[in-house]
């Protein structure tokens, strides 16, 4: 479960803290509020391409926090298959600049996108609207 979500110059977001809470969340605004950042954002966490238009104007990073608990056992496999310590809460944390330095830790381990990208899947599904 996605419990915190921490974002950093990213697009007009300049120092956000989003907590969640057990049970139906829902973030809701009218058009140019910023669900769409939100959620791009989160994407971005977890793996989704990089682009230099994500960082904030007059900003040279961008970074996001994604805390998660009550991990499910496919997950744990992974960390273990990973060699990260499982441990709860895990805190997914992606980095980048705007001269292309990037990084991706996991519980404090640096890794690789694919592997983001692998332990992502057992994280989160996206829906939108117009999925069937």
């Amino acid at each position: 479960m996605l419990d915190i979500l921490r974002i950093k110059n990213f697009a007009l977001a300049e120092d956000i803290e989003i907590n969640l809470k057990n049970g139906f969340n829902v973030i809701i605004g009218e058009t140019g509020a910023g669900k769409s950042i939100i959620l791009k954002s989160l994407m971005f966490a977890l793996g989704d391409k990089f682009n230099k238009n994500f960082i904030r104007t007059g900003e040279t990073f961008v970074k996001v926090t994604a805390v998660f608990s009550c991990l499910n056992n496919q997950t744990i496999k992974i960390l273990e298959n990973m060699g990260i310590e499982k441990s709860e809460p895990l805190i997914i944390t992606r980095y980048s600049n705007l001269s292309g330095k990037n990084e991706i830790r996991v519980n404090g381990d640096i890794i690789s996108l694919g592997m983001l990208k692998k332990l992502s899947e057992t994280l989160l599904s996206f829906c939108g609207q117009h999925d069937s």
